[in-house]
């Protein structure tokens, strides 16, 4: 989420409870910081953020800690807010699955563990995703950044990390809506 907020043009304040408030995001937070982003943490590198309206650079070199595919997906979100094309090398490969779901939205990811990213336009998309919440993640945050999306999601639960999400959405003014009580 935080890469996505960090391309936006207004400024947030990120907060968390509980663990979150306890552990540290410094590879995220770098990542950020080197492509121009303005995040703010707590310290020790933790909640809270904030972070103010930037002019985003491509994403280069070599990602920040350890291999990690949270830090290379959000590097990919990261380089949707360059004007220019990024390429950074994230020690791990991206898997096929993360690529197509970014590609059926029009970004494109080529490249294995030395990944090239294309800034361009979203477009709108129906994909049609396992009951995998990971994936559901990744594709409503893409759907957020995409005025006038529309995604509907079947057969996920809501219990946990997916009723924190679905909770978070209506705040940052997505309108959601239930065909079923979740």
């Amino acid at each position: 989420l935080l890469p996505i907020l960090a391309g936006q043009n207004f400024s947030v304040e990120v907060i968390g409870e509980g663990a979150l408030l306890n552990t540290p995001f410094t590879h995220l937070l770098e990542l950020l910081t080197r492509s121009g982003a303005d995040v703010t943490s707590a310290p020790a590198d933790c909640l809270p953020f904030k972070v103010a309206p930037a002019a985003i650079q491509k994403v280069s070199g070599e990602l920040p800690g350890s291999p990690s595919s949270r830090l290379v997906s959000s590097a990919v979100l990261l380089c949707l807010y360059a004007e220019q094309k990024s390429e950074f090398k994230g020690r791990i490969a991206i898997d096929a699955q993360t690529k197509r779901l970014f590609a059926a939205f029009g970004v494109l990811v080529s490249g294995s563990e030395q990944l090239t990213v294309m800034p361009s336009a979203l477009v709108g998309a129906d994909v049609d995703l396992p009951s995998d919440l990971q994936q559901v993640i990744w594709s409503t945050l893409l759907a957020v950044l995409l005025p006038g999306s529309s995604l509907q999601i079947d057969d996920v639960s809501t219990v946990g990390r997916g009723q924190l999400l679905f909770d978070l959405l209506p705040r940052m003014g997505v309108h959601v809506g239930w065909l079923s009580e979740p």
